[in-house]
């Protein structure tokens, strides 16, 4: 793999802003996604539900990547938009729209560094125990999703975390109301169908998207070392040293995956949208074929790869051309 410079892509992303008509050519395809979901889960025989629990389960998917745009306030070009829509594409992924957006946002800022990163965990984290571990590594080998699940709940669901990203009480009300939008929004839901009928629809599909989801948000940092004792952040042409992005088939890539596994592209240039994103040939040092690298952490333990320590991190692909 040939990490690209930063320098080839950077004139070319200032070009790719909002694109209204794309936006809403990726909303229609995702309402009839939704629809023929619905319409296949309900249509009776087994086959057909589970056709359309895997199309909902891709369906929850390109909610939580469109969750990252929407917060990044790149979709659309206006701001009251990308928050609505943020609010709705929650719904589907139950992340929390303005908790995951304050606490995302400083993750981009504090890649690389161990200890400020919110959602790294911090250098002082606490080793859970060895009972624990031996549950994380059994779940993972037995392909259980739970780590999607757990980094949701322990960042964007954690009150006394979402605190820490507001500056006024009017702010952390809006985060909580935010958060509790999403469970009454499923009492609604469960109230209105009945729960036979709502699990038979979501449940499957729900579940489809954490197995799908796991893989891919461990691949984005995780087992790359970290900078320690770092005061400064890293500017994003240098988050490359940081990031990992699986590369998939073209097809997979852009209509499965939405182009949520660019995750070193998304890095370098945050505000391109990811409809965009594949227009610029982002490559960094860590970046691999998605079956290999699966094959690979899929024949280990995990958690030995989760905790490493913070330690010099590989030079990016800007670093390398600027020497």
């Amino acid at each position: 793999m040939h990490p690209t410079p930063f320098a080839h892509n950077a004139e070319k992303a200032r070009a790719l802003t909002a694109d209204p008509a794309r936006a809403a050519l990726w909303l229609a395809g995702d309402a009839a996604l939704l629809a023929a979901s619905v319409t296949l889960s309900l249509a009776g025989p087994w086959y057909l539900w589970v056709l359309g629990q895997l199309a909902f389960g891709v369906l929850v998917f390109h909610a939580f990547a469109l969750l990252h745009d929407f917060g990044h306030g790149v979709f659309f070009r206006g701001k009251a938009l990308n928050i609505a829509f943020g609010h709705l594409a929650s719904l589907f992924c139950i992340v929390p729209f303005l908790p995951w957006r304050s606490i995302h946002r400083s993750h981009h800022v504090w890649t690389g560094h161990a200890d400020k990163d919110p959602t790294a965990g911090g250098a002082n984290r606490r080793v859970p125990s060895a009972g624990v571990l031996a549950v994380i590594d059994a779940c993972w080998l037995l392909w259980i999703p739970i780590f999607t699940l757990a980094f949701s709940f322990g960042n964007f669901w954690n009150p006394r975390k979402i605190a820490r990203f507001t500056r006024s009480r009017a702010q952390l009300a809006a985060h909580l109301a935010s958060l509790l939008l999403l469970p009454a929004a499923y009492a609604a839901a469960v109230y209105a169908l009945g729960a036979p009928l709502f699990l038979r629809v979501w449940a499957g599909g729900y579940l489809v998207f954490l197995v799908m989801s796991d893989p891919i948000l461990l691949s984005q940092h995780g087992g790359i070392p970290q900078a320690a004792a770092k005061t400064k952040p890293f500017p994003v042409q240098a988050q490359d040293a940081f990031t990992r992005s699986l590369i998939f088939p073209r097809v997979i890539s852009r209509y499965v995956l939405l182009s949520f596994n660019d995750h070193t592209a998304h890095h370098a240039f945050p505000r391109v949208p990811l409809y965009h994103l594949p227009r610029l040939a982002v490559r960094g040092p860590h970046d691999v074929g998605a079956w290999t690298w699966l094959v690979g952490v899929k024949s280990a333990r995990v958690t030995p790869w989760l905790l490493a320590p913070a330690a010099k991190p590989q030079t990016s692909a800007y670093e390398s051309a600027s020497m």
